[in-house]
């Protein structure tokens, strides 16, 4: 894994039981801009963020996401 930041983007979608989705009002998406970053010298060291924004269940649903992850 290369060390430093990356920009991209990260999504979530909810649509209901695989087999019995809910109506469209009721569904949830959430997405929007996030950073990776790796340290120098820590390969086995990664932090992810995101901000998403958009529904939950047919509500507004802004979301902060934060990953901590360790190889090992």
């Amino acid at each position: 894994m290369q060390t430093g930041l990356r920009l991209g983007l990260q999504g979530f979608g909810e649509l209901g039981r695989w087999n019995h989705w809910l109506p469209a009002a009721q569904q949830s998406q959430r997405a929007g801009p996030a950073l990776h970053w790796v340290p120098e010298g820590q390969r086995s060291l990664s932090l992810n963020l995101a901000y998403l924004w958009g529904r939950t269940y047919g509500q507004r649903g802004d979301m902060f996401s934060a990953q901590l992850l360790l190889d090992f």
